[in-house]
């Protein structure tokens, strides 16, 4: 849990880290008052010192270690030691009374000893564990929380928060709120929080905007008022919402251009080099294909690419030819592939190749190593020129491949029109075989 580190915790964990060996309490009990009996001895051959010196620090060290049971058997072990081998008459638990009420003493001196740190170290340990616990549900919640105070600084802030913005804890905790949110926070200390959940946006480490949805909570401490902030990435739920948009205007779009497509459907089959019923037949069956094609584009599951490239282009014309493997595409990546070929369709019919006789249009597409290289040409049209604006065709052209990784390229030559669309095969084909070869 990133927050302000609190200076006594922090040069209390070595203490923290000697609980780690509580197991072995009893046994430290004996070796450490083995070791003052032996340390108490050696010394009384060089210096005088006190009888029980030597013994304080065994005891408070089995006490950190194996809090108040083995702290209180070390205590006793250190009485007897005492008794035994310092205290007249020597290597025996008779007492004197001056010596005896000097062993009392000393015994409740370790005993409240034992007693007082192994209720202090309680209290740390239930302290490390409170801090654990909320450690542990702070950085395992997938929403990004911050809590700021009443200056407008960040003062704790979870795993989720600092992965999402690119931070370090030391580099987000201390930092003002406004830095990170800045549409949210104009100035550096918060305002009045809102009653509801709302979409913004917030500043990465490397200054791109991220598109989140935030929630601000007053929250008041010791009389000290703050906020805590929660922040969820929305970035998945923007780019569902974009293309959804695409789509809506696609709809929309090709609403616009059915008619122009019939249009020239018709023309071209109703040829005076033709009868009545054998027009007729003609047209019904490219006007069935067109509606297959419009149904595709509605499908959920996945499509050939062959599929969605000849349902475009077989009813109109039989000046087109088609080469490549037998490609099945995933739903998303289909539908976005049926917008890109009906697109490059209807500008063929409305401005180049198939909007006159002779004109061809040629499409392949194939798998080039690692990438997966799809190409339209046109010829024997009228001339081309590059649009001097950019409509919605020009974004389903150059945009929407953008979704799955692509790059394009268009030429606007005087031979005809080229469109050449580049990605990484990984890209569109998913894991588990989402998209394969087929044939």
């Amino acid at each position: 849990m990133p927050s302000r580190h609190d200076p006594l915790l922090e040069r209390l964990a070595p203490v923290k880290k000697l609980a780690r060996y509580k197991r072995w309490g009893y046994a430290i009990a004996l070796v450490s008052v083995g070791i003052a009996v032996m340390l108490r001895l050696l010394l009384s051959n060089v210096i005088d010192v006190g009888i029980f010196v030597t013994f304080y620090p065994a005891v408070f060290l089995t006490v950190m270690v194996g809090r108040f049971g083995p702290g209180m058997l070390s205590a006793i072990l250190a009485v007897g030691a005492a008794d035994y081998f310092f205290l007249p008459p020597i290597h025996s638990i008779a007492l004197f009374a001056d010596e005896g009420l000097d062993l009392a003493l000393f015994a409740a001196n370790l005993t409240l000893a034992v007693a007082g740190i192994s209720l202090l170290l309680e209290l740390l340990d239930r302290l490390w564990r409170q801090q654990d616990d909320l450690r542990f549900v702070l950085d395992t919640e997938p929403v990004g929380i911050a809590s700021v105070d009443a200056a407008g600084g960040i003062t704790l802030a979870n795993h989720a928060l600092m992965t999402m913005l690119g931070y370090s804890a030391d580099e987000l905790i201390g930092r003002p709120i406004n830095a990170v949110l800045p549409e949210e926070f104009s100035a550096p200390a918060p305002k009045a929080p809102s009653a509801d959940s709302h979409e913004s946006y917030a500043l990465r480490c490397d200054g791109t905007p991220l598109p989140v949805e935030i929630r601000r909570n007053p929250v008041c401490r010791h009389g000290t008022p703050g906020m805590l902030v929660s922040v969820l990435d929305i970035t998945e739920r923007k780019s569902a919402e974009r293309i959804q948009n695409i789509l809506t205007h696609e709809v929309q779009h090709r609403a616009g251009n059915l008619l122009t497509v019939i249009q020239v459907i018709a023309s071209r089959t109703l040829t005076t080099n033709r009868s009545m019923e054998e027009a007729k037949q003609i047209l019904l069956a490219r006007l069935k294909a067109l509606g297959r094609t419009q149904a595709l584009f509605a499908a959920q599951g996945g499509a050939e690419l062959r599929s969605i490239v000849a349902g475009e282009l077989t009813p109109l014309t039989d000046d087109v030819t088609i080469s490549g493997s037998a490609i099945l595409l995933p739903s998303r990546i289909a539908q976005n592939f049926s917008l890109i070929v009906h697109e490059l369709c209807t500008n063929a019919l409305k401005y180049g190749a198939l909007s006159c006789s002779g004109g061809t249009v040629s499409v392949a597409w194939e798998r080039q190593g690692d990438e997966f290289v799809f190409s339209w040409s046109e010829g024997g049209g009228p001339p081309v020129r590059e649009p001097s604006r950019k409509g919605f065709g020009q974004t389903v052209l150059n945009e929407l491949p953008k979704n799955f990784g692509a790059t394009v390229s268009a030429e606007y030559a005087e031979t005809g029109f080229r469109y050449r669309l580049t990605t990484r095969w990984d890209r569109i084909a998913a894991p588990d075989d989402a998209l394969k070869l087929i044939a």
